[in-house]
C-alpha cells in the first residue's frame, strides 16, 4: 500500500508538472480540472502515508531537477510558480478532504454493501468533494456506489438549476 501511494504521488505530480509546462494550471474546467484532480489524488495518498499538511509543493523542484534534461532553462524558471500553484491547490483541498472523509465515515451502506447515489451526489454538490475520489475511498472499504441513482440526482439538480436560472433572468 505504501509503495502504491508513493508511486501515485510521483506519477501524478510528474503529470501536473508536464501539464504546467504546457500552460495548464489547476482549475474547475477542462484541462485545469484534470490537473486539479491529479493534485487532489496525490494529496490524499500523502494523507494515507501519514503526511499532515501540504507537502506536494516541496516535491516539485526535486522532481523537475531529476528530469532536468527534459526541460529548458525557461521552463525551469517557472518552477517556483508551479510550486506555489500546487501548494495553493493542496491547501484548498485539505479542508474539503477532511470534511469529506468525516462524511464518508458516517455513510452506512445497505445489506448489499451499496450506498445510494443520492448520498454521494449530495457530498459532491454541497461540499465540493469529488465523486470519483469518494467512490475510490468507499471501494477501499468494500462499498460500491449506485451510479445510476447518482446520475439521476445529478440530472435532477441540473434541471432544477436550469429552471431556477430561467426564472431569475426573467424576473419571476
Amino acid at each position: 500500500m505504501e509503495r502504491r501511494a508513493r508511486r501515485i504521488i510521483l506519477d501524478h505530480l510528474r503529470a501536473v508538472l508536464l501539464a504546467g509546462f504546457t500552460g495548464v494550471e489547476p482549475g474547475r474546467d477542462g484541462r485545469g480540472s484534470v490537473v486539479r484532480r491529479l493534485i487532489r489524488r496525490a494529496a490524499r495518498q500523502g494523507r494515507l502515508l501519514g503526511i499532515q499538511g501540504p507537502f506536494l509543493g516541496e516535491l516539485v523542484e526535486p522532481l523537475a531537477t531529476g528530469h532536468g534534461s527534459l526541460f529548458t532553462v525557461e521552463e525551469h524558471a517557472l518552477i517556483p510558480i508551479f510550486k506555489q500553484n500546487v501548494t495553493h491547490e493542496e491547501k484548498l483541498f485539505a479542508r474539503v478532504l477532511t470534511m469529506g472523509l468525516r462524511y464518508l465515515e458516517q455513510i452506512e451502506p445497505d445489506e448489499q454493501n451499496v450506498i445510494s447515489g443520492e448520498q454521494l451526489f449530495r457530498l459532491h454538490a454541497e461540499k465540493g468533494f469529488p465523486a470519483d475520489l469518494a467512490a475510490e475511498i468507499l471501494s477501499e472499504r468494500g462499498i460500491t456506489v449506485d451510479w445510476s441513482r447518482y446520475e439521476r440526482s445529478r440530472e435532477e439538480h441540473r434541471r432544477v438549476s436550469r429552471v431556477s436560472a430561467e426564472r431569475h433572468f426573467r424576473g419571476v
